[in-house]
């Protein structure tokens, strides 16, 4: 029973991240398909794109401490339900602003799902630690957390896939079956529990000692567990690394020797190291997109590549028939090369009384006296798609299609090794080091996106593994250090940090881009410093 109830958890959790961080990947497609407010476009969409994040976890820095004492109160699948039916609707909201067009819907639909989509994961915690014995409980997390990431790596990896084949709205609308089917996940798992609770009370029995009697096998491995672990002489079962009087280190030995330590000064700097890492990671997913096109598969040209013909289209209906490729002003060599974005005409004069005009084409001229830019050129209209930069745009499609596929490394690699480093938690009681090592291994691999312009496997590698080890440790440690009671509360705790870095890191870097209109080396300076911060929590 108890795996079928992970089974269903790992279903919801990661049908929840595809829908989190489905968006993250489709940033140039948000650019060109959602209106700007006002004149300056690079600002207002900046902004706008990281509202949609914003709305989701600001409220969650407050929502998931009461949704932790709701847990507590009214039990953790009962409110499982009442969660998922929050991301039902908030994500048919976003959806229908969306198709409209409308940036405050959309956000509205955001923030409506957060209700729901971040509770969730306080749920998930509380009924693993109620089904999962202690010397389970990291490998129970580690599953559920390689589920989470499963969702992610094809929310990032195929939702630009959608969008190019059809459009944006289609592409977000994929959301609404992922939140309908969470939905029916949770009432599949409170059947499960209503079920279980009828049969106690018709036997006369808790529920706690039917779920320890569904099968003779569970019988015996659960006393197995009880029994190793009430053994002082078996030491595999305490924590014995490392220095006792560490803070952290007192956290996982008090944990397995069962002595609760509630909300101690221990507890609170795993809470610190919450919002760092989840900072350093989380809100650069937000970016990544972004930042992978800028730095490694949409580069602007060389300021020397220029067009055959400056003042006509590129490709498409209405370039000039013997084409317009651009050429090196001083060796005469073709440009730009792979992995950067085609030249765009340096200026352009098209009206209805000078072209063939195409009644499906958003505007009645298209004049541009000064060199376009990438914020002139919207590639959901045809008269760029089709007619005039259609290079340009296909390359955008490729280019993003690419950076989601990057993007999906890190959550990859936490989908392989969360489990692995879970049952090494569980084993050795490495928690500490598991804690530490990723703390300087973010800072590593922010330092080379920075100073190193090779491809970007390698900083999101060591991206994904340190989130691996990480993720796979801190749940069950909180799970553990803490009382039954106080449980659903810490879990909330834990997550309102998360929260408010997944808040505070997107407000700033649309303030640091739009000094220079670039991700680096602003931005990404943002990651390394939130990075160092982190080191010094984990050396506390």
């Amino acid at each position: 029973v108890r795996w079928a109830i992970l089974a269903l958890l790992c279903l919801s959790i990661g049908l929840d991240e595809f829908c989190i961080e489905g968006p993250a990947s489709l940033m140039t497609h948000f650019q060109n398909w959602m209106p700007a407010d006002d004149g300056n476009y690079t600002n207002t969409f900046e902004s706008k794109f990281n509202m949609l994040y914003v709305a989701y976890y600001a409220p969650n820095v407050v929502l998931t401490l009461f949704g932790g004492a709701l847990v507590s109160r009214f039990g953790d699948w009962q409110m499982l339900i009442v969660f998922s039916i929050c991301m039902v609707i908030g994500e048919f909201i976003f959806a229908i602003g969306v198709h409209a067009r409308i940036w405050s819907i959309s956000i509205l639909g955001r923030f409506i799902y957060g209700f729901g989509g971040e509770n969730v994961f306080t749920g998930k915690s509380v009924l693993l630690a109620r089904w999962f014995p202690d010397n389970q409980l990291a490998l129970a997390y580690g599953l559920c957390t390689a589920f989470c990431h499963i969702g992610t790596v094809i929310g990032v990896s195929i939702s630009p896939i959608i969008a190019n084949a059809t459009d944006l709205p289609t592409a977000i609308s994929a959301g609404n079956v992922a939140a309908t089917a969470v939905f029916f996940a949770s009432l599949c798992i409170g059947w499960i529990e209503v079920c279980i609770e009828r049969q106690a009370r018709h036997n006369g029995t808790s529920e706690a000692t039917l779920t320890e009697s569904i099968s003779a096998l569970e019988k015996a491995l659960l006393s197995d567990q009880i029994s190793t672990e009430r053994d002082p002489n078996k030491n595999n079962m305490i924590m014995s690394h490392g220095r006792h009087n560490d803070s952290l280190s007192q956290v996982t030995t008090s944990a397995r020797r069962g002595e609760s330590t509630n909300f101690s000064l221990s507890f609170w700097l795993l809470t610190g190291t919450a919002f760092f890492v989840l900072g350093c990671i989380y809100s650069y997913n937000f970016a990544a997109s972004a930042i992978l096109l800028e730095r490694n598969y949409f580069m602007d040209p060389p300021t020397d590549c220029q067009l055959t013909f400056p003042n006509q289209c590129t490709s498409g209906l209405l370039a000039p028939m013997a084409g317009n490729p651009s050429f090196t002003h001083d060796t005469s060599e073709h440009c730009p090369g792979e992995y950067f974005a085609d030249v765009l005409p340096s200026s352009l004069n098209m009206t209805r009384d000078n072209t063939q005009w195409d009644d499906e084409w958003d505007k009645d001229e298209y004049v541009f006296e000064e060199p376009l830019t990438d914020k002139d050129v919207n590639c959901v209209d045809k008269f760029w798609a089709e007619s005039c930069t259609k290079n340009y745009c296909d390359g955008q499609d490729d280019a993003s299609e690419k950076a989601g596929v990057m993007m999906g490394i890190p959550f990859f690699l936490c989908m392989i090794c969360c489990p692995i480093f879970g049952a090494i938690s569980d084993k050795y009681g490495i928690n500490r080091q598991m804690i530490i090592c990723p703390c300087a291994a973010l800072i590593v691999a922010h330092l080379i996106v920075i100073f190193d312009h090779g491809p970007p496997t390698v900083p999101l590698v060591i991206v994904g593994l340190a989130y691996s080890m990480y993720d796979s440790v801190l749940w069950p440690t909180i799970a553990l250090m803490m009382e039954d009671k106080y449980l659903g509360i810490a879990n909330g705790i834990i997550l309102a940090s998360a929260n408010a870095s997944c808040v505070i890191f997107p407000l700033i870097a649309p303030m640091l881009y739009n000094i220079e209109n670039s991700y680096l080396p602003n931005v990404e300076l943002l990651f390394v410093a939130g990075g160092s911060i982190l080191l010094v929590f984990c050396f506390f």
